[in-house]
């Protein structure tokens, strides 16, 4: 955030916008000045502790939960990440959820994801904000997103379980 990562969140309208990065164990710090009529966003972060008392103020137009650990059948999850929190996903309320994996979903999970109906707002497909050098990058830091609306929704696919072959280390 330090070095412009989200200057141009707010590229089309320019209305005051606020992004707010949310972790298991971050703390409260604000990154940039406040939100502002044809400013740049305002970006902080916070630990999850502090979004109830954040939503009672104002309710957020999106929300992504960045590359979240999927655990496989009997396996170790698939990441670092603390799993969010029951609890913030109802908190966050009707709002779409934006999910980004690493990874495209095996057949059974994507089953899994249609099964959803009108809650599947975006159905997996290769992200444009992908680390990936080309489109054929098997795995790579936010090479695929969906999307969903509502707390159930959101819980639901967070804890689909995905079995993926392990990539080679070259």
């Amino acid at each position: 955030a330090e070095e412009g990562f989200f200057a141009d969140a707010n590229f089309l309208d320019r209305a005051p916008t606020e992004v707010v990065i949310f972790a298991d164990q971050l703390k409260d710090a604000g990154l940039v000045s406040e939100a502002a009529e044809g400013s740049p966003p305002f970006v902080r972060t916070a630990g999850y502790a502090v979004l109830p008392r954040l939503m009672a103020t104002s309710q957020p137009d999106l929300v992504a939960v960045l590359m979240p650990d999927f655990r496989a059948p009997d396996e170790e999850a698939l990441g670092t990440s603390a799993p969010v929190p029951r609890e913030i996903l109802e908190a966050i309320g009707g709002v779409p959820v934006v999910v980004s994996t690493r990874f495209e979903y095996p057949e059974r999970a994507k089953r899994a994801l249609h099964s959803l109906g009108h809650l599947l707002l975006l159905p997996q497909t290769r992200s444009p904000f992908s680390s990936a050098g080309g489109l054929d990058a098997e795995f790579a830091d936010n090479n695929f997103i969906f999307a969903v609306k509502s707390p159930d929704a959101a819980s639901f696919v967070l804890d689909i379980e995905v079995s993926i072959h392990q990539p080679e280390i070259r």
